[in-house]
Parts: C-alpha cells; structure tokens; sequence
C-alpha cells in the first residue's frame, strides 16, 4: 500500500516518474534485467504459452492467494497454462494477496527465498494491531543454516508445528543425540525463588504483638471456631453467629487495603512565597533567552505571545525573538539555538493549524543536535493542565505536549528544561511569575502551572482510603468496549457482565476476525451477555459514527491502543499519529459522538507513562496524557468521566509485547486482573475523574527515575532516604574526576573503563562489570536505543560531563566510550569516533553534510539499499534537514528491514 512499481518502455515510465517526483514523491529506479509484468514482456508470450501447455498441472493440496488477483486461487486457474502466462504479463497484486491472506486469519508469514525484501514489504500490508508473525527463511548477511533454523524457532515459539525430528536428522538418517556438561553451568540464578526470605532474614525482630493478631485474624479468616473458643475462653457456639461475620468483615478490610495501596492521584503544590522573590545560588535575576515564535498564529495566540514578550522583558528577561516559519523542522530550532542564551522557551505549541506535539518535538530535537552545550529548553502551553477546584485542564490536544515532556525529561534530562503551563488571560501577574520560574524554581520542580494566584507544582500522591458502603456502579444497557478482542477489553467483558452488563458491543479493527474473537463472545454469552463483535476503526469518524448510530450505547470504556516504542529522536510527525489514533484520537470522537446521551459511565484506559513518563514512549504517553484532560474536561462539563492511568497488567497485553526496557521497570509489578478490575470498580463506584493504578515499590523506583535528574513530582512518594544520586554509581562526577586525576593516565583511563563497565552491567541487570567485554560491541551486549539513551544519561550524571545524545553509537564499545569520557573530564581530544573498530564485513556508510563524490546517491533511502547490498557509499545531505532527520530515516529503514540501526554520526 506504501510503493507501486511502475514498469513498461523506459520514456514512458521516465515520465510518470518525473511527473511523481515535482509532486514530491520518492521515486527509485530498480536494478532490474527487464521490465517485468509491462507490455515489453509480450514479445515473449507466445513462445512461453508453448512451453506452459506441454506441462501437466495438477490441483494444489493447500489453499494458494494469487498475486495475479490478489484473492484465492481455483484448482482450475492453477491447472490452467493461460494463467501463468497472464501471470508473467499482467500486475503483480501482493499486497491485495497479503490482506486476503489476513482476511482468511493467517497469521504466520513465512518468506521462502534469497532475503527478506517480501516481509519487510509484508508489515506494510499487514494491520497495525495484528499480531502476526513475519520472519524470512534466509537473509544475505546470515548463513544459510543458522537463518533456517531461527526461521523455525521463531515459528515454533508462535505455535506453529515443526518437525523437529525431520530437521534434527543426520545425514545417515537418524537423529544423534549430543552430550551436554555435567555442571551446572554458571551458577546464576535468573528467577526468583517462591517464598524467599526477607535480607533480614528469620533473626529480624518482630514485635509480639504482631504475632498475636496475625494468628488471631488468620483464625477468623479461617473461621476456624474450635481455636478461637479455646483461645478465648468461651464456648464454641456462642462465636458461631460472630464469626463468619468477622471474617467478612476482616477479608473486606484486606481487599480494601490492597486497593488502597496501588491508587495514587495528580495533585498541585502551590509553591512557597520564598520561590518567587529570592534568588538561588548562581542563578540570576535576568537571562537573556531564545523564545521560539511561530509565525503563523491565530489572533488569541497572537495576543498571548504578544503579552508574554512584553510582561518578560518588563521582569528582567531579555527575549532574543525567533520567528519560525516551520514550527514542524527541526532544523529551525536548531538555528536560532545559540550558546550565549541561558534558555530556550518554545511557544511552537501554541502555532495554529499544527499539531503542538509535533512541533514541541522537532524543538527538543534542534535543541538536542545544537552545539550550545548546556542549554535547556522549556515548552509553555495553555489551558493543558489544571490545579483543582473550577481550574480545570481545558485542550486535551494541549496536553498531550506534557506527556511528551515527561519522556524528554527522562531521555534527555540535559536538554529538557520543563513544562510550564497558562492560564487563557495572560496578564501582568502571570509574566511575573512566569519570569519567577524560569529563573527560580528549584531543580527537579519541571511540570509547573502558572496562574494569576499563584504558581503551582505537579505532584504525585497516595489516595485517601476507600470508604464503605459506595452504591456501585451498574449498567443500564449497551456496554461498548473499544479493544474489546484485545486482551484488555477482554477482561473489561467480563467484568461487565459480572457487574451486570447484558448486552456488549465489542469494537476492534478485525471484529470476528480478530483472534480468539468467537472464542470470547462464546464465553460471553455463557454467562448471560448478548454479544455482538463489530469491526470498525474508532478513529475514523465515519466508521465510529455510523457504529453508534446502529446502537443505543449506555456506557463507554475505551481500551483501545497500540505501541511503537522510538527515542524522541527517532520519532517523527507519522508515529505519533500512528500511536494517537487509536488512543486520543478514537477518544476525543467519542467523546463528541455521545454528547447527546446520557452515559452511566465514559471511562478511558490510560497509562503509567502519560502520568510519570517512560523512556522511549513519547508517542505513546502523549496520546494517553489526551485520555487524563479529556476526562477533567467532561467533569467539568457535568458528564460522566474516568481515566485511570494503569500500570502494567499480567497476562497477555501492550506490556507483554513491548520488549523494551524501562527507567526502574524492576520495581513496577504487573497487576493481576482481577486486582486491578476491582481498583476498577472501586474508581467508578467512588467517582473518580483521574487516577493512577499501579504496583510501584517506591523505595526501589525513585532511585532509578532519578538517577540523572531529581524529580519534584515525586516527593510525596520518596523514600526519606532517597537520594537523587546516579545510578550504579557512589560517587558525583567531580569524585570520579578527583579520583581518576590522582593516577597516571594510563591507570586513569582504565579506572573509567571499568566504571563504564559497571554502570553497563548495572543498566542491562548484569550480575557483574566482568560480563561487559571492554572492546565489545554495545550493540551485541544488546543495547538497543532505549537503552542507550539510560546509558548515556547515567553516565553523564555519573562523571559530570556532557555527553551528546548518540555518544553510545558514536563510540561503539565501553573502551572506545571511556576513552571519550576521559578526554571530556581533562578536555583531552580523542579520535575514538573515528577509529572505531568496525568488523570488516559489515558495510559502512560514510555521511557527508555537504559534499560530492563521485558515485554517491541523493538520499537516505538510496543510500539504505547501498547498505543493504552489502556496499559502502556516501550520501551528499542538505545540512539544512538536520542529524536528526537522518538519523530519524536510517531508523526506520532499519527497523523495516528487520535490522539493528546503526547509524553514527
């Protein structure tokens, strides 16, 4: 659906080419010997209908979809010598024959030839929410033997039926057993033993007491009558009518209590007096900063950033105007970024007519690839947020700019600044105190909200208890489940109808064809529901739209939603609407379609990472910080509204699937479902607007969120303890530099290899600094790019140094990288980027901003299939586009053609 290939008398086809290219579309003449399937092949035809009607055809045994139709193909059409002569003439139609193949339910994709140029052309083909498998036989970079037998692993772990015996065979015939070692191998233990003992261990004091009434609950619990009468002393039948009642009671409390401790909620701090009228140590008064100006702005916005620049430079900050013409390129961040400015303070967000996640991105990009070491950029919006009472969050598509923030706070903690927040009616209160917090605010206060009384500071906390007795909530008709097939909405389902739900609407992109579909509405109806399974995507109006006008819908909950996990640089404008419409986008139309109706519940599944930020989620969190404000709006508007930002749940599932690492994942434990169901309930039985859901031991996740930035937002939840110190490290980065000075360098230089070493082991969960090789490739350690960006961030804070946000591709193993980081700590110039030892038979791309050479290619794309050839080249760049775009197009050629990126700059 992505590409078509143009065939035919080279004139003809230059032409259409041509005409392509001035509409700006991408165009690449194929290394191929003729011009297959176009009118040139007829000359042919006749002599190869006489070879195809002297072979005898039979029918095929297995079910065959045709290229030459797109659809499946007939026993008569396969036996039939004009068919294949057709098949050499007319148009090649594989991608209508990959949607038939997902239209029938397959599911497993398995390319029989040289490479994987067909699966890669396949996941184009294939819907976003399928979970099929696509693996080529053999690749061009891989021998042929280990390529077969990965291609059969990875079906066999999908659940298809290999004949393992046939394969293991040997060539006499008969399979041979091979000896294994007598050890046991490493002596490491990778899984958690059940029921192991506390650090303490069996010695820790317990107080008496303690013990007691656990002995006595777990009687009651047990209702075990003859314990309890012998330990109080009293005749068994007069505990008979208290007992079980005890026991309810007492099983309530424990469930109550466990709810009790995986609900927390947003709130705002307003920020002491002292903030706004003293100075910190180094930080002064006035600044002169970089204030990103888009030119194209409607007249409220106009007025807005008018005010602004005015009220700034009336409070000690001198702004240095930068007007953009495209809020969308990078490179313009990039420009006007400049090493005197003590800041950069984007108002990209507030351009009309353009998305503001996009563009608030493409500034953090420019910032990021600028040579201003140091400078930070801060992203105002307006109306994204509220603080409570009639100040409520009023444009979710706003908002969306602070789930992206807390991602670039965590991917990019030396670049990011914050996000701050305005009110509608700017005025010169608020420029007062906007001046106040972007000089002032302590380090770590990064999501603030600025109003004329006052200026506020996001915080998260545990929610007061459960009260008792809440009338639950019970539906009064058609129940719609968005990702209702899904693993998510399956259990919503259920609980539905465990709640009472008698009639279900189930929405997915593949409806009845979605996988365990019929399965579900079976198990469905068994438990009393009528169920229908609808195929729609929620966010296309019109599907949405002619789906509730053919069913009086009486409650909604949205658990519709993908993943695409990429660094924020190697995001762009297609993966974010990619990642929101199933998310943002489906909820803001239901939103706007059920306005006429009267919903006993519109509740939206949200996440961890549109409340704290994840690494290498910035989509993903921006899209369901929409879910968290478009609930604050519908309250405040008098309608129905709940989103619960969840952590991760067990079982099937996005979490299940993303296999990314994440900042302080040890320490978030997935919630079992029907745990997190009853959170559910408790939410709507309560009334809750907005809540986060989830399993965190704080003691263990501060540390990690923390480790290269200090987090206000977290306060309420840290432990007294918790330090914001780097993690894997004991020492500040002016410790390492005192230790590493006071050695010769040779014994210097070693010194930062191994903390290199260790903090690696620490980032991947190695047991130890010995398993990270010094000149091993950190790619084949399996650092991927989120891991990267962890690894560079903690090393940064870790030695005190800067380092740029590809340092870890730049200098490709722990050796190569220490040696840098060294140089950076005694201002030493090292040439580690460019001597990087590179295997000699992996091809190497040599990128030129703006040069020629003789046999180079024009464009990133061309330059891939060079590489994909197994062939060197230079691409000549317009240096105006910017690293990051680059980086961004490697990226994803990469991932389509199922390779590690690998691109340095």
């Amino acid at each position: 659906p992505r590409s078509v290939v143009i065939a035919g008398v080279e004139a003809a086809v230059e032409e259409v080419a041509s005409t392509l290219r001035e509409q700006g579309r991408r165009t690449t003449r194929l290394r191929v010997s003729h011009a297959f399937h176009s009118p040139l092949m007829e000359p042919m035809l006749d002599a190869f209908r006489e070879v195809a009607e002297r072979i005898a055809y039979v029918p095929p045994v297995i079910p065959v979809v045709s290229n030459l139709t797109g659809q499946l193909a007939t026993g008569e059409e396969l036996a039939s010598s004009e068919y294949w002569v057709r098949h050499v003439r007319d148009t090649v139609r594989f991608a209508d024959g990959v949607t038939a193949l997902n239209a029938h339910g397959v599911t497993r994709f398995l390319e029989i030839g040289p490479d994987g140029t067909l699966t890669a052309l396949t996941r184009n083909s294939v819907p976003d929410d399928s979970p099929a498998l696509l693996t080529p036989t053999l690749r061009k970079d891989t021998p042929e033997h280990p390529a077969v037998l990965r291609a059969m692993a990875l079906l066999h772990v999908d659940g298809g039926e290999i004949d393992w015996a046939a394969v293991l065979r040997g060539s006499d015939g008969e399979t041979t057993p091979v000896d294994l070692p007598t050890y046991q191998f490493q002596h490491r233990r990778y899984w958690l033993a059940p029921n192991e003992p506390s650090p303490g261990g069996p010695c820790v004091p317990t107080r008496a007491s303690t013990v007691v009434d656990a002995d006595f609950w777990t009687a009651v619990e047990r209702e075990d009558l003859s314990v309890l009468a012998e330990d109080l002393d009293l005749p068994a039948d007069t505990l008979e009518p208290v007992v079980p009642a005890l026991s309810r009671w007492y099983r309530q409390r424990q469930d109550r209590a466990a709810l009790d401790a995986l609900r927390y909620e947003v709130s705002w701090l307003p920020l002491t007096r002292h903030d706004e009228t003293t100075t910190t140590a180094g930080r002064p008064r006035t600044g002169n900063w970089t204030v990103l100006l888009p030119t194209e702005l409607d007249a409220s916005s106009r007025r807005t950033a008018d005010d602004l620049l005015l009220g700034l430079r009336e409070h000690g900050i001198t702004p240095y105007v930068a007007e953009v013409t495209d809020p969308t390129d990078p490179a313009e961040a990039l420009r006007f970024t400049a090493a005197e400015t003590d800041g950069v303070l984007s108002l990209l967000g507030l351009a009309a007519h353009v998305d503001p996640v996009v563009t608030t991105l493409t500034a953090l990009q420019g910032v990021a690839e600028s040579p201003a070491a140091g400078v930070r950029l801060w992203a105002l919006t307006q109306g994204a947020v509220g603080v409570g009472g009639a100040d409520r969050a009023v444009s979710p598509e706003q908002s969306a700019v602070w789930g992206l923030g807390r991602v670039a706070a965590l991917e990019h903690p030396d670049t990011w600044g914050g996000l701050i927040d305005l009110p509608a009616d700017v005025d010169d209160r608020v420029c007062a105190r906007l001046a106040n917090a972007l000089t002032r605010l302590r380090p770590g206060e990064d999501q603030v909200a600025v109003r004329a009384h006052g200026v506020f500071g996001r915080r998260l906390a545990q929610t007061t208890p459960l009260s008792s007795g809440t009338p639950g909530w019970k539906p009064d008709g058609t129940v719609l489940i968005t990702g209702g097939t899904g693993a998510l909405g399956a259990h919503v389902a259920r609980w539905a109808v465990e709640r009472g739900a008698r009639t279900l609407l189930l929405v997915s992109r593949r409806g009845e064809a979605a996988p365990g579909a019929t399965a579900l509405r079976e198990e469905l109806q068994r438990m009393g529901a009528q169920v229908t399974l609808a195929a729609a995507d929620v966010s296309v109006r019109a599907e949405l739209a002619g789906l509730l006008a053919a069913h009086p819908v009486d409650a909604v909950f949205h658990t519709a939603g993908i993943l695409d996990d990429a660094t924020l640089l190697a995001t762009d404008a297609e993966l974010i609407d990619r990642v929101r419409a199933p998310k943002a986008t489906g909820a803001l139309l239901l939103d706007e379609l059920t306005q006429d109706r009267d919903l006993s519940a519109f509740v939206l599944f949200s996440s961890l990472a549109g409340t704290l930020g994840s690494p290498g989620q910035g989509a993903y969190a921006a899209a369901n910080a929409v879910l968290d404000a478009l609930a604050e709006r519908r309250r405040a508007e008098g309608r129905p509204a709940t989103s619960i930002a969840w952590g991760p749940w067990a079982g099937d599932g996005m979490a299940a699937e993303s296999g990314g690492r994440r900042r302080g994942q040890g320490a978030v434990t997935a919630l079992d479902p029907r745990l997190a169901l009853s959170a559910l309930g408790a939410a709507l039985d309560t009334g809750v607007t907005t809540q986060l859901i989830a399993d965190i031991d704080w003691p263990d996740f501060v540390p990690a969120f923390t480790a290269v930035r200090p987090s206000a937002l977290l306060t309420p939840v840290a432990p007294a303890d918790s330090t914001p110190e780097p993690r894997g490290t004991q020492r500040t980065g002016s410790e390492l530099r005192a230790r590493v000075a006071g050695v010769p360098r040779d014994a210097g230089q070693r010194l930062v290899v191994e903390h290199v070493q260790e903090v690696t082991a620490l980032v991947l969960g190695h047991d130890g600094p010995e398993q990270v090789g010094a000149e091993r490739a950190f790619r084949d350690l399996g650092v991927d790019s989120l891991i990267a960006v962890e690894l560079r961030n903690v090393l940064a804070a870790a030695a005190g140094v800067t380092l740029p946000a590809t340092a870890v591709f730049d200098h490709p193993t722990p050796h190569a990288l220490a040696a840098h980081i060294y140089g950076e700590l005694f201002d030493e110039v090292t040439s580690t980027a460019s001597t990087a030892s590179v295997a000699t038979d992996e091809p190497v791309a040599i990128v030129g901003m703006a040069c020629r050479f003789p046999g180079g290619v024009e464009s990133p794309e061309d330059l891939w299939e060079l590489l994909a050839d197994g062939r060197d080249g230079i691409v000549d760049f317009p240096e105006d586009r910017g690293w990051a775009a680059l980086d961004n197009a490697f990226y994803r050629y990469a991932q389509a053609d199922g390779r590690s990126p690998g691109c340095s700059k």
